[in-house]
């Protein structure tokens, strides 16, 4: 995965959003868990994000989509942070393998992944 440039805020409700996803089915395994810090690991080296607030967190896809739209279109974002749709891109492949951690995503997971991508305009 390729590493994206984000705010401490906007990691976080990347991160909540990851999380959004594995509780889309009402069970969260130990194996979930890991996909998601190995996720966050890989997209945003030496960032530090607390999983344990990123799940108590509210992350509608609305709500994420608004916050990646606001910090990726601000004036003189220059290269501190990746545009919209990279953060978008990077958080379909990221959600994809997150489900896919405990095996195949379910029905309730790839509902909740359409619903996060339709919000950030990528379907």
């Amino acid at each position: 995965m390729s590493q994206l440039r984000l705010t401490q805020e906007l990691a976080e409700r990347f991160a909540a959003a990851l999380c959004a996803v594995i509780r889309a089915n009402q069970e969260i395994g130990p194996s979930e868990g890991r996909a998601v810090q190995e996720a966050i690991d890989a997209l945003l080296p030496g960032m530090k994000v607390d999983l344990a607030e990123a799940l108590l967190m509210p992350a509608s896809p609305e709500s994420f989509a608004n916050a990646v739209r606001a910090a990726s279109s601000t004036p003189y974002r220059g290269q501190s942070i990746s545009t919209a749709g990279v953060i978008a891109k990077a958080f379909e492949r990221a959600a994809i393998q997150v489900a896919s951690a405990d095996g195949q995503p379910t029905a309730h997971e790839k509902q909740i992944i359409q619903r996060y991508l339709d919000a950030l305009a990528m379907r």
